[in-house]
């Protein structure tokens, strides 16, 4: 693939453009425009003034939080700085993947590079250099409150870039001293403002939650294909996808999933439409009543999907709108504004627009995460499966070969479990503020946890993906795989990799196999067959 550098000034960073840098290691580069320098160069210029009339800046020449009514003199503004970045390393937990954590990145050198953080030129370069050398910092997942920002993270983020704690590099988990002598770099020593505009923002949650839009787009991607699968499997009916019926309901999210999944079972021979059944069932013919052979239209897990998923694509449509304006906000304190002179202490730094997101967000991921699960309850299920067989054991088999088998019954036990905990994370984080700091930090967005329980759903929900695509791969291969859609090519990628279960076996290492494939992004060339363009446009961004 070709690739571009991601240009940086604060004001047009993309969700799509952050993927590039955090998943394939695009290059960045600041911006050459001189009136962007210059604005940069002018707040930065504003700050060592006051700095030098003795005035009493926040974060600069007084503490922090309830600590600011104690001021020093400039010359101690420099060891301030470097003991925020060292008190604030109380980081618990794992840390943030690679990805993760390079999104978190860019996003900090985003929002300072807007021109009104007050930060050198050489800070700004620092950061682009990570990036491009490919030197990541270890940022543990916790410790965050969202309010004044992601201060705990983000000190991991500041002191890595002045040779301190641990990175990624090569490969490797190293100190970030060393790291930086092998990419013949040297520690930043940062000054007045430098550490506090680094940790006082919400690039922690806004590069997370960024990372999550990502994902929970492709999510929905794999809904509309399973649910095209489902069908087929089912034998179900194609008109609940139908434009006419999705344009009376007037969302555009359930209008382009269900386009979607039309264009999935296109050329399929085993979704019918609702003439054929007709044909099928024949007219009462005089009778007063009958029992009709076969069901006229679906359960809701499949009839419902576009009304279902279809939210999650509307709250990806506004959610990539809040998350984008946040990755292009500048969002420390106190903020410089060189055309008039004058400074601000407000509180920019609160991740309430991230929160709300990512609540809004994981509810919508874990109900199509739910109707995944339903879904493939209807296909194991002999009761529901329109004649497949229980729990999808090999129906060429003998009968005393099949009184034994149990086939994909631990399936459906674990998608379950799986389901559950998902459901158990869609508690909103918004509305559990605790006041904090010596109540200063009196109300916090709690930001990077609902980014942390939305990452979590993310997670489990692509494993439920995961399983319920090898058991349709299972139950298409019984029902003829040649009477496929545009869905073969999607069988096809899971027959690679898993084959037809014969008799009962584990499923681990298969369903590992195929959620590395989602989030090694080799499954996603399958969403260009045959189906509309991606609703966000992230697909084609990353993809070409």
């Amino acid at each position: 693939m070709q690739t571009h550098a991601i240009r940086v000034n604060g004001n047009r960073l993309s969700i799509g453009d952050l993927m590039c840098v955090a998943f394939l290691h695009f290059p960045v580069e600041l911006d050459p425009d001189p009136a962007w320098r210059q604005r940069v160069l002018a707040s930065r210029a504003l700050n060592d003034r006051l700095v030098g009339e003795g005035k009493p800046i926040y974060g600069v020449t007084t503490g922090f939080g309830d600590s600011c009514d104690r001021q020093l003199s400039p010359k101690g503004v420099a060891t301030l700085q470097r003991n925020l970045l060292r008190f604030l390393g109380t980081g618990t937990g794992e840390f943030f993947a690679v990805h993760e954590a390079r999104a978190i990145l860019l996003a900090r050198l985003n929002s300072n590079a807007k021109g009104y953080s007050g930060v050198r030129m050489e800070l700004l370069a620092q950061m682009a250099e990570f990036l491009n050398r490919g030197i990541t910092p270890c940022i543990p997942v916790e410790g965050s409150v969202g309010a004044s920002g992601d201060l705990v993270p983000l000190s991991y983020l500041g002191a890595t870039l002045c040779g301190e704690r641990k990175v990624w590099y090569d490969g490797e988990m190293m100190d970030a001293s060393s790291a930086l002598s092998l990419a013949g770099l040297k520690p930043l020593r940062l000054e007045a403002k430098e550490g506090l505009a680094i940790v006082n923002g919400t690039s922690a949650m806004a590069g997370l939650a960024a990372v999550n839009v990502f994902r929970a787009a492709q999510i929905a991607e794999f809904a509309a294909l399973t649910t095209a699968m489902t069908a087929e499997a089912l034998l179900g009916v194609r008109n609940a996808f139908e434009p006419l019926a999705h344009a009376l309901k007037n969302h555009p999210g359930s209008c382009g999933f269900a386009a979607q999944v039309l264009a999935w079972l296109e050329g399929s021979l085993l979704a019918r439409d609702l003439d054929a059944v007709f044909g099928e069932v024949g007219a009462i013919d005089g009778a007063e009543a009958r029992r009709l052979h076969l069901k006229i239209q679906d359960r809701y897990s499949i009839r419902c999907a576009p009304q279902i998923a279809g939210v999650l694509n509307d709250v990806l449509d506004w959610g990539t709108t809040w998350i984008e304006r946040e990755l292009n906000s500048a969002n420390d304190n106190p903020l410089y504004d060189a055309d008039s002179g004058h400074l601000f202490n407000a509180g920019n730094f609160y991740g309430g627009h991230v929160c709300m997101t990512m609540d809004a967000l994981k509810v919508a991921i874990a109900n199509v995460a739910h109707m995944c699960e339903r879904q493939l309850e209807l296909i194991v299920d002999e009761k529901y499966s329109n004649g497949l067989p229980a729990n999808l054991v090999d129906p060429h088999q003998s009968e005393e070969h099949r009184a034994v088998q149990h086939g994909f019954k631990g399936v459906q036990l674990a998608c379950t479990s799986l389901l559950v905990e998902a459901l158990m994370r869609c508690n909103p984080a918004s509305v559990h503020s605790q006041s904090t700091e010596c109540h200063n930090q009196d109300k916090v967005s709690l930001g990077l946890h609902a980014a942390r329980d939305c990452a979590r759903i993310i997670d489990l929900t692509e494993k439920i993906v995961a399983l319920q695509m090898i058991a349709l791969a299972q139950a298409l291969e019984i029902r003829g795989a040649d009477r496929l859609g545009h869905t073969r090519t999607a069988f096809e990628f899971i027959r690679e990799r898993v084959p037809f279960m014969k008799e009962d076996c584990c499923f681990d290492e298969p369903a590992r196999s195929v959620v590395q494939s989602f989030r090694d992004n080799s499954f996603a060339p399958l969403f260009r067959v045959g189906r509309p363009q991606p609703l966000l446009g992230l697909f084609g961004r990353i993809y070409g």
